[in-house]
């Protein structure tokens, strides 16, 4: 029987502007990627529904995150110390992708990242804070270095569609602790977007925190199992002359969530999110 499945209301965490009217920044002081920022939170209380149920309602060109449930080799990725086998992990999710993206020719994965609520499982903790982890400079920064500057350039030059998709699924299922909240894309405006310049110590990138908004329309995925994963998009442009233009506006707003039923004693949430550049 369910025990946290369900519509609810919970808080999110969203942007709000620095109080001196300076530019919003997070400066990274830890390989974990925590660091201090010099914004505030804007706690709100706000619907989230379950697509439990729903699953092939929800698609990635329009909503910008879809619900994948498959059979896959992806559990065999993780070791019984927890540490993650790349050389399983990433061929599986190039599969995966390749299938489930439509018009998807080439993938380059350039990172993942495992979180967990329980001390000492991961340095990473499930991000409160409501935010969308690219912005389209960002995205061309993270093509230079990735892909290096001469493969860069080739898309540039053929004005090639570029996506930055994040596949996520859960290390421990079910997932009662700390699910993930993420928002249609047709239902978070551009208005509400704001930069935030994430310095690291060797490089500066960006991300967008969310300004909270009535018309915002959130959703979750109740108690995920080993056989589902979500893909998120973060970016989906075209690479032009004069830098990135966006071609449509699907990119997605997500947070981890408090979930008000989440029983005392179940397992704490593990999680593990991989980032691919897409091409086509």
């Amino acid at each position: 029987m369910s025990t946290t499945g369900g519509d609810v209301y919970a808080t999110l965490h969203f942007f709000s502007p620095p109080t001196d009217g300076s530019r919003p920044q997070f400066l990274v002081t830890d390989p974990s990627g925590t660091g201090v920022r010099n914004y505030p939170h804007d706690p709100q209380v706000v619907l989230i529904r379950d697509l439990r149920g729903r699953e092939g309602d929800f698609k990635l060109e329009k909503h910008g995150f879809a619900a994948i449930q498959e059979t896959s080799s992806l559990p065999a990725a993780i070791r019984s110390d927890g540490c993650v086998d790349i050389n399983v992990l990433y061929p599986e999710i190039e599969r995966l992708v390749l299938k489930h993206v439509e018009s998807s020719s080439r993938i380059f994965i350039f990172d993942h990242t495992t979180r967990s609520t329980k001390p000492g499982l991961s340095p990473c903790k499930p991000v409160r804070k409501v935010h969308i982890d690219q912005t389209p400079q960002a995205v061309k920064l993270r093509l230079d270095r990735h892909l290096g500057k001469d493969d860069a350039n080739a898309l540039l030059r053929r004005h090639a569609r570029i996506r930055l998709i994040n596949v996520w699924f859960p290390l421990n299922p079910p997932v009662l602790d700390h699910p993930l909240a993420f928002a249609s894309s047709e239902s978070v405006y551009d208005e509400d977007l704001v930069e935030v310049d994430h310095i690291y110590p060797d490089r500066t990138g960006q991300t967008y925190g969310v300004k909270y908004n009535t018309k915002q329309e959130w959703w979750y995925w109740s108690e995920m199992q080993n056989d589902e994963m979500l893909l998120l998009t973060c970016f989906d442009g075209v690479i032009k002359d004069e830098g990135m233009e966006a071609s449509q506006s699907v990119r997605v707003a997500h947070a981890s969530f408090a979930h008000p039923l989440t029983p005392e004693g179940v397992a704490e949430r593990s999680s593990i999110e991989v980032r691919c550049l897409v091409v086509g």
